[in-house]
């Protein structure tokens, strides 16, 4: 394994083979950004049933252990929405 460093602001973490990084990590004194170049980009979480992506202004997507998707927002798809046999519209 390679050594683990710092990396200053817009300075790019390269992880990979490939050319620029196969993922790449990089922060640019505002915002942070997660690249993937390759392949299907998998975020697992092993430590907790659920997963929450949410912003700070408090809007969040969480995917609990059973599959269910809440939003604390209001959904709008972009395209084709495809229900299974429970739909639940309130």
């Amino acid at each position: 394994m390679a050594d683990i460093r710092l990396v200053s602001d817009s300075d790019k973490l390269e992880i990979g083979a490939r050319t620029n990084g196969d993922l790449n990590l990089y922060h640019n004194g505002t915002n942070s950004f997660v690249e993937n170049e390759t392949g299907i980009l998998y975020v697992t979480n092993k430590a907790n049933a659920n997963m929450v992506l949410g912003t700070n202004d408090t809007a969040r997507l969480t995917i609990e252990s059973d599959g269910t998707v809440v939003t604390s927002g209001a959904l709008q798809p972009a395209g084709n929405v495809t229900t299974g046999a429970n739909l639940a519209v309130t």
